[in-house]
């Protein structure tokens, strides 16, 4: 297999860190969002859309950039590293 020179989001110098976290609490908030109107009891908008569910959309954006940041580019350097893992697959 070829090996290609892909560019992490935190390896980059013209990086956007603010652009990034904001990208991953949006995304998060959203999901959490649908994810509870969709499998609620009672799907209403003054239900789904309360400061406890915003505040977990948030933790689970936080967890998503985490992710972005850091367990992505660790992940991959670790199996380009390893012996076997490489050719395997890319995160």
């Amino acid at each position: 297999m070829e090996k290609t020179n892909h560019v992490e989001p935190s390896e980059s110098l013209t990086d956007n860190l603010t652009h990034d976290v904001v990208d991953s609490i949006i995304t998060g908030i959203a999901a959490t969002l649908l994810v509870n109107y969709m499998f609620s009891k009672s799907p209403s908008f003054k239900n789904v859309l309360s400061k406890n569910t915003l505040i977990d959309g948030m933790k689970h954006g936080a967890a998503i950039a985490t992710y972005r940041r850091i367990g992505r580019p660790a992940l991959n350097q670790v199996m380009n590293r390893t012996p076997g893992l490489s050719d395997m697959m890319k995160l």
